[in-house]
């Protein structure tokens, strides 16, 4: 391959800063923290190199401390019910497979632990599924469509 093959491999591969632009586990399992309730809206969807980023590190911080304060704690967050929405969540993106091990792995240490699997192959025909062209978007394509919160609503408006 010549130099200037690759270099045009690697900008079509990884068009910007940030992670990689496609639904692997990392940018999956950081839409999937919103899904549970660990993450603000956009956690999961804002690129990178975006102002929104840093307003929303920000936001983080203080809603961090707020729970501090008033003894909220992450157990408390993550019911049962948060960990079906980020499976369904899961399912309806096409994402990345590694995330049900860290679903489970998440619940088992909050106290919730569930077979994800067996949950899985008792809907199979029940879950709603996105459209293909949102399943392959980007999460910065994602995040323009409204992000994780309006996956939410399409899912919720699906039964």
């Amino acid at each position: 391959m010549s130099p200037e093959t690759l270099a045009a491999v690697e900008n079509e591969a990884c068009p910007t800063c940030g992670s990689c632009a496609g639904m692997f586990t990392a940018n999956s399992m950081n839409c999937l923290t919103e899904a549970i309730g660990m993450a603000l809206p956009g956690n999961g969807t804002i690129p990178a190199v975006m102002a929104a980023r840093i307003r929303l590190a920000k936001e983080t911080g203080i809603q961090a401390v707020d729970l501090v304060e008033k003894g909220i704690t992450p157990r408390s967050i993550m019911s049962k019910e948060a960990f079906t929405n980020a499976l369904t969540v899961d399912m309806a993106l096409g994402c990345s497979t590694n995330t049900v091990l860290h679903l489970s792995a998440i619940a088992r240490e909050a106290g919730k632990a569930r077979s994800e699997k067996s949950e899985r192959d008792q809907r199979p025909n029940a879950q709603p599924l996105l459209p293909e062209p949102c399943r392959q978007a980007s999460p910065g394509g994602l995040d323009r469509a409204g992000g994780i919160s309006a996956v939410l609503k399409e899912l919720s408006e699906q039964g």
